[in-house]
């Protein structure tokens, strides 16, 4: 008789699996990691594996999901905050989404080659919807209604302005990793890639000139070595 597992049992071994998987689509690429691999690393049977995922694709799913997740939860306490203005949220969003990204500079670093090599294609691609589908309507949505409400944003469809604003910041992301993938310092690309990003923000949601694009000193000082 199979032994029960307890449901934080259950999950710590899901999260051991997705951790494994993490740190091997990193060094060698989603498409040459196997199940073998994961199985080797973790000193686990094949049975114990398919009793948490039943597939390869379902372990690239569930990180999707786990990365959507804990961005959103990051956010909300943001976005529900009743003392601030929707041009504040937003840019305080702004910044959250570089600071996650410059805490780990060294990480990125590290990792940039790897993740834009073709056999991580489809866990870009799997990301890319993966945080559209979950960050647009809860955090960015909420954000741009209440700028409407406000008065201080002029947004026709909030919702599909929240998907494109996604897919901006996402973009310019790996704007920046690219570059990093380089090797090769370039600033000036850094800092392009910023301002066009806080340009079509402003544009999008109509919010005034400046009003976000001032963010662009401090956000590219910590990406180079430069002072803002």
């Amino acid at each position: 008789m199979a032994r029960s597992v307890k449901p934080e049992e259950y999950r710590a071994k899901r999260e051991q699996i997705l951790d494994a998987a993490l740190r091997m689509i990193h060094s060698r690429g989603y498409e040459q990691m196997t199940v073998q691999d994961i199985l080797d690393d973790l000193a686990i049977s094949k049975g114990a594996f398919y009793h948490y995922f039943g597939s390869k694709q379902a372990v690239l799913e569930a990180l999707v999901d786990r990365m959507s997740t804990q961005a959103v939860a990051s956010m909300l306490p943001l976005v529900q905050d009743p003392t601030m203005s929707a041009l504040e949220k937003l840019r305080r969003y702004i910044e959250a989404s570089t600071s996650v990204k410059t805490e780990n500079r060294g990480a990125v670093e590290a990792v940039s080659t790897a993740w834009f090599s073709d056999h991580n294609a489809l866990v870009r691609q799997k990301l890319v919807t993966g945080m559209t589908d979950v960050t647009s309507p809860t955090v960015i949505e909420p954000i741009l209604r209440q700028g409407v409400e406000e008065g201080s944003l002029a947004i026709r469809h909030p919702a599909q302005a929240a998907r494109i604003i996604m897919g901006l910041t996402l973009s310019v992301g790996d704007e920046i990793a690219q570059v990093l993938a380089g090797g090769a310092r370039d600033d000036v690309r850094v800092r392009a890639a910023f301002e066009a990003w806080f340009e079509a923000v402003e544009r999008i949601v109509g919010a005034a000139e400046g009003s976000l694009s001032d963010l662009t000193a401090s956000v590219t000082a910590a990406w180079t070595d430069d002072q803002p």
